[in-house]
């Protein structure tokens, strides 16, 4: 009843009258920004240094909402500067030279990882095994299928994997047992925690409250090097995966300081001191195993002499095995180092 009072006052006088106009015209004003908002196919773009909207293929002042133009006429208005070009190139190029290695290798999973001990009841087998895998999960949800969508069945599975039946069934629980994977009826999910495959941002969202690195492990390589092992030669399998806590996540070194992005500043960890931390065995088994890993005609490890102590041998990591980087120079510095084989043509007598 007051409110209605003051406002029959309000409207007694010709400038309340007006006031309330200018209220009412606000108020629309308001309802009709927060429409436009919630509608917008994009928001807060900056270009050129300035903040717009856009809708439609039409660009807005992200201020007073005023209609600037067709999108297509404003960026041919506001052309960037030469930095601008530069740094866009820059990321083009990176991203196009990421996505070719990604396609080349048959895309990848991300492998989850903190330290050797992380499945202690698993032997270098099982690793191996584990390694090959989560090369099948799906994206996002995590079941292990084909990719042409049959879904890898605890019944068959054993032949994938080179095993008998029995033994199969009990690897399978023995993941289960580590939380690795889940049965569910006839199928196999994989734990996030050990193997995902999806945005990047989920990655970070699930290791954010959790001791866990990632990285890509490309499905292409791994298939290879285990389809290809002898029964006796599965194990050395594992060692891509046991290295992974002393690698290096932009350069694929082995070495102590595994985040630094200085060249300058990495402390290399030589295969003697590997041995030590990996718990790969003694160091002829180690040296063994790393030799034997191959594929594309070349090694997953390849070593290097110390400059300072030509005694010691450094190791880098094949990156189209394992890799997190993205810096082009570094991506195209390993692509020289792991340049696949050519077969060599047989010369035919005249």
């Amino acid at each position: 009843c007051i409110r209605a009072v003051l406002l029959q006052k309000i409207i007694m006088s010709r400038s309340g009258h007006n006031k309330l106009i200018n209220k009412f015209a606000e108020i629309r004003l308001f309802i009709k920004r927060r429409n436009f908002i919630m509608n917008l196919e994009q928001k807060h773009t900056l270009y050129n240094n300035r903040s717009y909207y856009i809708k439609g293929g039409k660009l807005y002042d992200a201020e007073t909402f005023e209609f600037l133009g067709h999108e297509i006429d404003f960026k041919l208005k506001h052309k960037p500067t030469e930095v601008q070009k530069k740094v866009f190139e820059e990321r083009r190029t990176t991203k196009n030279h990421l996505d070719l290695h990604i396609e080349k290798n048959n895309k990848f999973v991300w492998c989850l990882f903190n330290n050797v001990d992380r499945f202690p009841s698993l032997n270098s087998k099982d690793i191996a095994r584990l390694l090959y895998l989560a090369t099948y999960v799906h994206y996002e949800d995590g079941i292990l299928q084909k990719g042409n969508g049959t879904k890898l069945n605890v019944k068959t599975i054993h032949e994938l994997i080179k095993m008998d039946k029995k033994r199969a069934k009990q690897y399978l629980n023995k993941l289960v047992d580590e939380g690795i994977i889940e049965i569910l009826g006839d199928y196999i999910k994989m734990n996030h925690h050990a193997f995902y495959k999806g945005e990047l941002s989920n990655i970070k969202d699930l290791t954010k409250d959790l001791d866990l690195k990632y990285i890509r492990l490309f499905r292409r390589t791994i298939r290879e090097i285990f389809e290809n092992a002898k029964p006796n030669e599965i194990a050395h399998i594992s060692t891509i995966y046991n290295i992974l806590p002393f690698l290096n996540l932009e350069y694929n070194y082995i070495c102590y300081n595994t985040n630094e992005k200085d060249a300058d500043l990495i402390e290399f960890m030589d295969t003697k001191e590997l041995c030590k931390v990996a718990k790969l065995g003694s160091y002829n088994k180690m040296m063994d195993k790393l030799r034997k890993v191959t594929v594309d005609g070349v090694p997953v490890f390849t070593f290097i002499e110390d400059v300072d102590n030509r005694r010691r041998k450094n190791i880098i990591v094949n990156h189209n095995v394992v890799y997190a980087g993205r810096n082009i120079e570094h991506m195209k510095a390993l692509d020289a180092i792991f340049k696949p084989k050519r077969k060599r043509k047989s010369k035919t007598n005249k």
